[in-house]
C-alpha cells in the first residue's frame, strides 16, 4: 500500500471530475500510452489537479483491476451505530494493519461532520525532484512579486505574468 506507482493508474476517474463537467474534463485530459501516463509532471498534474495524460486502457470496457466492493460493515452494523466515527475507525484500523501512520485532521468547522486524512508516505504526490525545486523557485518568486503589488518594476511585472499565465496544451 504504500508504494504510491503500482496503485496510481487504478486511480478513480471520479476524482479528477469531482467539480468539473465532463466536457472541462475532456477539454484537459486525454488519453495516451501508459509510458506518457507514467512521466513525472504528468503524475502530479493527473493526481493533483485531474489535468494530464491518462493510459488509453483506463478508457476500455475491461477495467485493469478487480472491482472488490466493500464488505467490511460488521462492525459498525454490530455496534448499532451506522456512524461516520465507526466507519473512520475501521478504516484506520485498516490502514495501520498496512503499517501506515495515518494522521487526522477534524474538518467539521465546515459546517458538517468530515475530517481530512494523510498518510505519510502515500498520500504525497509531489515527489522529490528536480522539477519540484523548479517549481518552489519559481512560485516563490512570483510571491514575492506579488508584495510589492500593485507598484511594481518591469521584472517582477513579468514574473507575475509569466507565472499566471494559463498555458494550453
Amino acid at each position: 500500500m504504500s508504494d504510491y506507482t503500482k496503485y496510481k493508474d487504478s486511480r478513480p476517474l471520479t476524482e479528477a471530475l469531482q467539480g468539473r463537467n465532463l466536457e472541462g474534463f475532456a477539454n484537459s485530459a486525454r488519453a495516451g500510452t501508459l509510458e506518457q501516463s507514467k512521466q513525472y509532471h504528468n503524475l502530479t498534474n493527473k493526481d493533483k489537479i485531474g489535468v494530464g495524460t491518462y493510459p488509453a486502457k483506463l478508457f476500455t470496457d475491461w477495467p485493469m483491476w478487480e472491482y472488490r466492493p466493500w464488505t467490511k460493515w460488521e462492525n459498525i452494523v454490530a455496534c448499532g451505530k451506522n456512524s461516520n466515527r465507526e466507519f473512520l475507525r475501521g478504516l484506520l484500523s485498516l490502514l495501520r494493519e498496512e503499517n501506515c501512520h495515518p494522521l487526522v485532521r477534524s474538518c467539521s468547522f465546515l459546517g458538517f461532520p468530515c475530517v481530512f486524512i494523510v498518510v505519510p508516505g502515500f498520500s504525497e504526490i509531489y515527489m522529490p525532484g528536480q522539477m519540484k525545486a523548479k517549481a518552489i523557485v519559481t512560485t516563490r518568486m512570483v510571491r514575492r512579486s506579488f508584495d510589492h503589488f500593485p507598484e511594481l518594476t518591469a521584472a517582477e511585472e513579468k514574473r507575475l505574468m509569466t507565472g499566471c499565465t494559463i498555458r494550453p496544451w
